[in-house]
């Protein structure tokens, strides 16, 4: 089973790959979800596919997104925030392939990270 992790999965190119993701279920595990600081889009993302974590960019966000994980019974997902965490996200060995779905130059860098740690990159 490939594991993915999708930067940016509020975004139109990240819901788009959800989708595809969930009508293969049986191939494909959503490992890590990233987004910039849509705590409701996210909190949605992770009761749909209930991955082991999830960086939003902001951290407020993040903090309001833990909670309310916490409220639905999601406390198993580990959530980070920061720029640096969506790199880390996209290197991560406990992953195979990586969306990147983020727009302009914020996605250089984490899709540089996933390129240098090996991993399948789709754009």
């Amino acid at each position: 089973m490939q594991r993915i992790t999708i930067l940016g999965s509020t975004g139109s190119v990240g819901k788009s790959t959800l989708r595809v993701l969930a009508l293969h279920q049986d191939r494909f595990r959503v490992a890590t979800l990233t987004a910039q600081s849509n705590v409701d889009a996210m909190l949605e993302q992770c009761r749909a596919f209930s991955p082991a974590s999830v960086v939003m960019v902001d951290e407020a966000a993040a903090e309001k997104l833990a909670d309310k994980l916490a409220v639905v019974g999601l406390r198993h997902i580990a959530v980070r925030s920061g720029a640096q965490a969506v790199t880390d996200a996209a290197a991560d060995r406990n992953c195979d392939s990586i969306m990147s779905a983020i727009v302009g130059a914020a996605g250089l860098r984490p899709t540089f990270a996933a390129v240098s740690a090996g991993k399948r990159v789709l754009i």
